[in-house]
């Protein structure tokens, strides 16, 4: 047990020192992580809920993208699935769910805006943190 450890144990106890530990060790692995990492919610222009979608961003944002979607009006297994495809250049972020596609720009108060396509008809949407 290190020093600084055996300190925190001393000083607040065991159970209070083991929840400082796990917390700064997942603010860690967090920092480790690319911005894009994390959950998400595609909704509406207007903020209606379509999608909950849980992106894994490689750290460095170096690496290839990987995501999954729940559609939250779905129940069980049929209202979930993986994104095909989730490409970030610079400012754009593309994405492929079931048969729509999503082109999207950063947005400078945060999150990201754009649109959605299904069979030719758009409509605007933003990706944002919960």
């Amino acid at each position: 047990m290190t020093a600084l450890l055996l300190a925190l144990v001393v000083a607040v106890g065991p159970a209070q020192a083991f929840d400082a530990r796990m917390a700064a060790s997942s603010a860690a692995a967090e920092r480790l992580q690319g911005p894009l990492d994390g959950t998400w919610r595609l909704t509406t222009a207007r903020g209606r809920l379509l999608y909950v979608i849980q992106i894994a961003d490689p750290p460095g944002s170096a690496g290839v993208l990987q995501a999954a979607w729940r559609d939250p009006a779905i129940p069980g297994a049929a209202g979930v699935g993986p994104v095909q495809t989730m490409i970030r250049r610079g400012a754009v972020l593309r994405f492929n769910i079931a048969d729509m596609s999503a082109v999207l720009r950063r947005d400078p108060r945060g999150g990201w805006r754009g649109r959605l396509t299904r069979a030719g008809q758009g409509r605007l949407v933003r990706l944002i943190r919960p």
